[in-house]
């Protein structure tokens, strides 16, 4: 084997590779379904790169070829990268976090993969095989999609809508729009060729040993004999499935390949259905019908591809038709996936969260409409612009949830219309310049297109979305340049040293880059998951989690932010009383220096002030936390959640009119926010303002005895006693089975120094309930301890 060939072949592997990072699951990781996938593909890429760039150095004809997709690839890194630079956040834009994967480091990448894959799949045969790969990773996960179907596996994200092994059913739901359509192609390419008796055996040798592997693997558990009892015979299941897979393999060997592809099809297509993803599945409706609509119109070719495409026009409208008649019915209605599309309405929309998130993006960019804000520093806009209607939504988010929308915000105007370019040269290079494709592909890598675009403008892309997306891309820039010469080629060849210390100097580079850009990552996202698990064993294991912790922060590279908050979250196990005091303080030093830090690296970011107040109240530092609730307050002036946190703080140190006008301007923010109304009331009793607060009820038209619990609340929090007692017989009087009611009554006399009722009301609960007594009377002996 020369160099070359080596080389060569370790760059074509890299980009297969990356076809299986759908399947990387890392239990042991934070974020398991996102950071697994992520790691591995930028090592894949990282290996295949320098592998195609020594190759390139060595071999003119394996260098790039330059085309408008090639370029305005180019155009888009470039423009999100000066976005990136002089955005809101640069570190936070190149690193992205543990949950996303994404930033300018990912999809520098992606670029590295494109230029790669368009460069050494220098062959029609390799682009097939690469296509045939990914509809075979599809097919597989369909295979464990339907088994998460039978209940035999779990679905990751709960519920009824199956996600394989990507842990989100809308992930799950873009990559089989990707491959039905990969499928498509391969069965028009396929039509006039036999499946041959290598392939045929290969086919149904690996079915076999998918079906073999879950079966020994789930029939070790109980949820597996449950889940399929009620479908018969497990054996007969599985030799049934065999049997088809056979009758497929012999018919496509046979007569044509094509049935091979074609049965593939409706395999994705059922498992799509059941991702419930309205975005995916309206998509690849319309990439479907644009493509057969293109065919049937002006496809000179074979008439029964006409025929073909007419036909599915005519299916695509009667199944629309179909689905408007029976909308209404029962079995539409108690359908989980057919029940998500009757709900699409006009005044659906208006309460969804995109319906408020969509116009602060737009404000957004109105502020910075050149570059943009950079990746990731969306949640700037959200919190600056926050709708106060959006009381019932997610309170933190980072997208928009609109492909277009994103890179306005992160790329401004640039930034979209670079994005929107690779688009416009990959339609224009497909029609215009790919002369070795038939129309039927160009029809369907059309359609495809269409579905993806249409699918992206509810939500936002993946890193697999992302890597199919790239993949087309490379295929149409290779079908339109592959007769061209590529860049560079009439440079003079290399010498052997050059080669040498070309090859020494990339292997410094790709060390330093997997170490630099990854391990430092992982070694961190790993030593989050010790620090967490230390916490939650019993006994908990104070030291390990502070070892741990440190360690995870040492690293200084993305996912910091994600340890500061689980940082944050541990403050409240490790300043109980039962971790030694050497650790406690350990703890509170590290996350307070971790704290402050993450302020100034994030500076403006209100989510973090109010993880700082977090903290300090916890530790009762009320100085410090007011000092970070007003700072987050002045970032995110109409988000009820912080201001609800600002007017408790008041409260709890006894600034009683500073709450009251805090709660009263959350609660005028948006009227009809209960919870909103719920502080203003409580904050009116402090004050000394019942009155006031009973008048409001009564103008809203609301039952005053729903507020008891409020009332009573707020009486205690002032220590008027006399009267948060009363409330409470008047709730006994109304739920005289509620035990924790009675409690909190004798919480009350104990408060207001009346132990004597305090005692008599836990003897009247032992009356009530005798599994009460031996507690109810350590309670009793506790009271007549106390002075």
């Amino acid at each position: 084997m020369t160099l070359n060939t080596f080389l060569r072949g370790t760059a074509i592997a890299s980009v297969f590779a990356a076809l299986l990072a759908p399947f990387i699951v890392l239990d042991n990781f934070f974020f398991p379904f996102i950071t697994g996938k992520g790691f591995y593909f930028r090592i894949v890429v990282e290996i295949g790169f320098a592998a195609w760039l020594l190759l390139a150095f060595r071999d003119a004809s394996s260098r790039p070829r330059p085309s408008l997709i090639f370029w305005s690839f180019v155009a888009f890194i470039g423009v999100i990268a000066l976005a990136d630079i002089f955005g809101e956040n640069p570190w936070k834009s190149f690193w992205s976090n543990f949950e996303r994967m994404e930033g300018f480091i990912t999809l520098a990448h992606l670029f590295l993969y494109f230029v790669m894959a368009g460069s050494v799949l220098a062959t029609e045969k390799l682009w097939k095989r690469f296509l045939e790969t990914s509809v075979a990773s599809a097919f597989v996960m369909a295979v464990y999609s339907f088994f998460q179907l039978a209940g035999a596996l779990v679905i990751n994200q709960g519920g009824v809508r199956v996600d394989g092994k990507f842990g989100n059913a809308t992930y799950l739901a873009i990559f089989l729009v990707f491959n039905i359509f990969f499928a498509l192609i391969l069965a028009f390419r396929s039509r006039n060729e036999r499946l041959s008796a290598p392939c045929a055996i290969g086919i149904y040798s690996g079915i076999g040993v998918i079906m073999f592997s879950i079966w020994v693997f789930l029939a070790q558990s109980d949820a597996f004999s449950k889940g399929i009892a009620n479908l018969g015979s497990n054996v007969f299941w599985v030799y049934a499935v065999l049997a088809f897979a056979a009758l497929i393999t012999w018919l496509s060997q046979k007569y044509s390949a094509s049935i091979a592809y074609v049965y593939t099809v409706p395999v994705l297509g059922f498992v799509l259905y059941f991702t419930a993803t309205r975005g995916a599945i309206l998509g690849i409706i319309g990439g479907v019908l644009l493509s057969a609509l293109l065919i049937a119109i002006f496809d000179r070719g074979e008439r029964r591809l006409r025929i073909i495409a007419a036909s599915v026009i005519g299916l695509v409208f009667v199944a629309i038709g179909t689905f408007i008649a029976i909308k209404d019915t029962q079995f539409v209605a108690q359908s989980p996936v057919l029940g998500r599309f009757v709900s699409i309405s006009w005044s659906e929309t208006k309460t969804q969260a995109r319906a408020y998130i969509w116009p602060m993006a737009v404000e957004g960019w109105k502020e910075r409409p050149i570059l943009g804000w950079g990746q990731e520093n969306f949640n700037y806009i959200f919190n600056k612009n926050y709708d106060p209607r959006m009381y019932s939504q997610e309170q933190w988010f980072d997208h928009t949830h609109n492909i277009v929308l994103d890179w306005l915000v992160a790329g401004g105007i640039l930034g979209l219309l670079a994005y929107l370019s690779m688009f416009a040269a990959a339609i224009y290079l497909l029609w215009k310049k790919a002369t070795s494709l038939s129309f039927t592909e160009k029809a369907l890598l059309t359609g495809l297109g269409a579905a993806y675009f249409f699918h992206n403008l509810f939500v936002f892309d993946n890193l697999i979305s992302y890597v199919l997306f790239v993949s087309v891309l490379a295929y149409i820039h290779f079908s339109s340049t592959r007769l061209e010469k590529p860049m560079a080629a009439d440079a003079a060849e290399v010498e052997d040293s050059e080669t040498m210390a070309a090859g020494a100097l990339m292997l410094v580079v790709l060390i330093f880059g997997i170490y630099f850009f990854n391990w430092r990552a992982i070694a961190s996202n790993t030593s989050l998951i010790d620090a967490l698990r230390s916490m939650s064993v019993y006994p908990i294991q104070p030291a390990a989690v502070n070892d741990s912790f440190a360690k995870a922060l040492s690293y200084d590279t993305m996912g910091r932010p994600e340890i500061v908050e689980r940082l944050i979250e541990a403050s409240r196990t490790m300043n109980a009383a039962n971790i030694p005091m050497e650790q406690r303080t350990k703890f509170f030093e590290l996350s307070k220096k971790a704290v402050e830090a993450q302020i100034e690296r994030y500076p403006g970011d209100a989510r973090y002030e109010v993880f700082a107040a977090n903290f300090y109240a916890q530790y009762g530092a009320a100085d410090q936390a007011l000092a970070h609730l007003l700072k987050a307050v002045e970032l995110s002036p109409k988000k009820q959640t912080i201001l609800f946190q600002l007017g408790s703080l008041h409260a709890v140190q006894g600034r009683y009119s500073e709450a009251l006008d805090v709660f009263k301007r959350a609660y005028e923010l948006e009227p009809s926010y209960g919870q909103a109304l719920r502080y203003y009331v409580s904050a009116l009793v402090y004050n000394g303002k019942e009155a006031e607060a009973r008048a409001l009820i009564s103008k809203l038209g609301l039952d005053a005895a729903s507020f008891s619990e409020d009332f009573v609340s707020a009486y205690a929090q002032v220590g008027q006693w006399d009267k948060a007692i009363a409330g409470l017989k008047a709730q006994i009087a109304a739920n005289p089975t509620n035990p924790q009611i009675r409690m909190n009554l004798v919480a009350a006399y104990f408060q207001s120094g009346n132990k004597a009722m305090a005692i008599a009301a836990l003897r009247e609960m032992i009356a009530l309930d005798p599994a009460f007594k031996t507690q109810g009377e350590q309670y009793i002996q506790q009271i007549q301890a106390t002075n």
